[in-house]
């Protein structure tokens, strides 16, 4: 059985420090659960940003 594996992030986080370890979580069968320090904001990666 899975478990619930909280992250804690904010805008423009290093896209691999977070998507890398999340998917391997997934994979594991767990579920994650991203939480940002404002309620209802929408984070976006550093790679996202670049030009």
């Amino acid at each position: 059985m899975g478990k619930k594996i909280a992250v804690l992030i904010t805008d423009e986080f290093e896209d691999s420090e977070f998507t890398s370890p999340a998917e391997a979580f997934r994979k594991a069968g767990h579920e994650v659960i991203t939480i940002e320090k404002e309620a209802g904001k929408t984070v976006t990666g550093h790679k996202a940003r670049r030009p």
